[in-house]
């Protein structure tokens, strides 16, 4: 059975006929792991007589933890077919909803982990102190001695 042709068979055409700044869009782009979806807003429209072509701003949510947010460049000299599906505003906010509640969670980690790093360079910086007052020594050593032991 070929899912191509059961997706085919059963999808409703849907076809952009003509894009200006501030259309909403869908596209699928192939990624190493399958297929990501794009929701993206044009920008702007170029063209020149013979050649075409737009700036969207792209976002997606990869594997539920990572946003991403894209100024990309769509021209009618790419070698590669673009693919757009239309996309209803109402479509884009929920979408948008799942953007922003990872973002969220992508910053609450982040103020995390450099919670952490302060943590640690404050270490570091106590150690300093302590080294810079004198406030450490040598241990006492014996230079005949062939093993250190550790009493205890």
């Amino acid at each position: 059975m070929d899912v191509k042709t059961i997706i085919k068979d059963s999808a409703e055409v849907q076809r952009i006929t003509r894009l200006a700044e501030g259309d909403v869009y869908k596209r699928v782009e192939k990624t190493y792991a399958g297929a990501e979806l794009r929701f993206g807003i044009v920008q702007s429209i170029m063209g020149n007589g013979t050649d075409a072509a737009f700036t969207a701003l792209e976002f997606t949510v990869a594997y539920s933890t990572t946003v991403t947010v894209d100024l990309r460049v769509f021209a009618t000299t790419m070698t590669d077919d673009l693919v757009l599906f239309p996309a209803a505003p109402e479509e884009v906010a929920v979408h948008l909803q799942e953007v922003i509640k990872t973002a969220q969670q992508q910053v609450k980690d982040a103020e995390q982990a450099a919670q952490r790093k302060r943590l640690v360079l404050d270490q570091v910086y106590r150690v300093e102190d302590l080294v810079g007052h004198g406030r450490v020594q040598t241990p006492a050593f014996s230079s005949t001695a062939a093993h250190a032991e550790i009493e205890g």
